[in-house]
């Protein structure tokens, strides 16, 4: 049974009575606190992505998707830019009308890793 300080001893000593031993359980053991401690809160760390990019200077948006996680795909649309690839959306609005890009504001809108749901 799961250990819980203070109960568990009680029952224990109540089912001795009827020569039933115990065994406790810690609720949780030191490798589920260690194992798996990526930051699944953060969302751009998650992979599978469908995001939205908005420009600083007009309502103009960009939606994309990637299976990667947002931090990585953002990083390429940034060299894109700065590299004035003519193959990349943001690239070409950011040409075209001289508008500021606001990376900083870029959210997940959803998650999937399952390529057909994105």
């Amino acid at each position: 049974i799961p250990y819980i300080k203070g109960i568990s001893e009680k029952i224990s000593r109540i089912l001795q009575s009827f020569n039933i031993r115990v065994a406790h359980k810690p609720m949780i053991t030191l490798r589920q606190l260690l194992t798996n401690i990526k930051d699944k809160d953060k969302p751009r760390n998650r992979q599978g992505a469908v995001y939205k990019i908005n420009c600083s200077d007009c309502h103009a948006f960009y939606i994309g998707e990637t299976s990667r996680n947002l931090t990585t795909r953002l990083t390429e649309h940034k060299r894109a830019t700065r590299k004035g690839d003519v193959n990349n959306h943001i690239t070409e609005h950011h040409r075209l009308t001289n508008h500021a890009i606001d990376w900083d504001s870029a959210q997940c809108l959803t998650f999937s890793t399952n390529y057909f749901q994105r």
